[in-house]
């Protein structure tokens, strides 16, 4: 018996860019949506245009791994919504979606004369998400961002970096946090429409999404009046808790000893050394206390041996240990091997490539990469023609007149 598309009788409108919008609609689509994403030749997806490949070419904003993998599992069409004839064929469009969902500044799409009143004129069950930078009240209402304002704005940045060194800005890994939070309120709200009938407008502020995940800090600061210094890779409590060097160039393992019985283990594995039975390292308090000590002597233990050997042995100990893996590491591990993580698709201009698969295994159901990123512009006139009802002369016009096309004009 095939598996089913649990969302197969669903259509997003995606007028997402960059990664935090993209990453969450590509995975409704591994679901099974019906997911058509919204570009304009005057103003393409700028993923499109981060860690290309050959940026002399002139195809290059096709060569883009960071658009490629953030926008799998879509159809892909341009439409200029600054033009009456754009937003027509736009609106045209909501009428048979059941979300439309950006991550603009929050007044993009009122300026376009496309807010929700207006989408809620031509389909009254339309689900509408706006994931904006700080949402859709307040003082900063209008202020624009990426994921590197998202980190700062939240105070996960200020939470994150070494003891005595400046915040980090997290890689933007905020922009994942935000995707996934917007999959969970459409989701919501898909289920609240099957019982009522209704359809919502979803107000998700970005900053919010990851300021949500500082709930411990918050409260932390609230109980003792204090704010706890950045620790790097320490913990409040455990030692040692870091990360050590292993053989090779850049090979790391982390390990985390959180009781006396988990540190009598690692003395064991480690072939109960001399300097472990110093008294200053009997218990937890006393450990955490020289814990810099303890990071020094067993870096020492593990600079010569393999990571995922420490790993392993350390883990049959009853301790909590990992590898630090490099993306490359990804592709040949055998644990990743042994839950098919990767996923091959051939995508023109960059070829055939493994993409980290979706990690939802259902037991009747599929959640996976199903198709490439679209080109600009692939499915112009699959979704215009055979969606929407234009004919071939009529499709011609729109391309003459720009409104839709296959490549950037700029």
């Amino acid at each position: 018996m095939s598996r089913k598309n649990l969302l197969s009788d669903i259509r997003i409108a995606d007028l997402t860019h960059y990664r935090s919008g993209p990453t969450g609609t590509s995975l409704l689509g591994g679901l099974g949506a019906d997911v058509i994403k919204i570009e304009s030749i005057q103003r393409v997806d700028g993923f499109r245009l981060y860690n290309t490949l050959d940026p002399k070419n002139p195809d290059f904003y096709e060569m883009g791994s960071y658009f490629n993998a953030a926008n799998t599992n879509k159809r892909g069409i341009t439409l200029d919504l600054q033009t009456p004839r754009g937003k027509e064929l736009f609106l045209e469009l909501v009428k048979q979606s059941d979300v439309v969902i950006d991550n603009f500044s929050a007044r993009v799409m009122g300026s376009l004369g496309l807010g929700y009143e207006k989408l809620k004129e031509v389909n009254p069950d339309i689900i509408v998400v706006s994931m904006s930078c700080f949402g859709q009240t307040g003082p900063w209402r209008d202020f624009v961002g990426f994921g590197y304002v998202f980190d700062q704005c939240s105070g996960a940045a200020a939470a994150s970096g070494y003891e005595g060194g400046p915040p980090t800005h997290m890689m933007a890994a905020s922009d994942v946090t935000a995707g996934i939070t917007a999959v969970y309120a459409i989701l919501l709200a898909l289920a609240e429409r099957r019982r009522t009938g209704r359809g919502q407008f979803i107000d998700m502020s970005q900053v919010e999404a990851l300021a949500f995940l500082l709930g411990p800090q918050i409260i932390d600061y609230q109980v003792t009046g204090e704010m706890r210094s950045r620790m790097g890779n320490h913990h409040p409590t455990f030692a040692p808790h870091n990360t050590f060097p292993c053989q090779g160039d850049d090979e790391w393992v982390t390990i985390s000893i959180q009781s006396d019985a988990q540190w009598a283990a690692l003395v064991e594995a480690m072939g109960s050394p001399e300097w472990t039975a110093d008294e200053r390292y009997g218990t937890v308090l006393a450990r955490k206390k020289h814990e810099s000590e303890i990071d020094v002597r067993l870096a020492g233990w593990t600079r010569g041996q393999d990571k995922r050997n420490v790993m392993t042995r350390l883990q049959q100990s009853g301790i909590s240990c990992g590898a630090v893996l490099k993306p490359r590491d990804l592709l040949d591990d055998p644990q990743m091997e042994a839950r098919e993580m990767h996923r091959k698709l051939a995508r023109e201009f960059v070829g055939e490539h493994r993409y980290p698969d979706f990690p939802l295994h259902f037991s009747d159901a599929r959640c996976e990469q199903r198709m490439p990123a679209p080109t600009l512009g692939q499915h112009n006139e699959e979704v215009l023609g055979g969606l929407l009802g234009l004919d071939t002369d009529e499709i011609e016009k729109l391309r003459q007149e720009k409104i839709i096309g296959t490549r950037p004009l700029r």
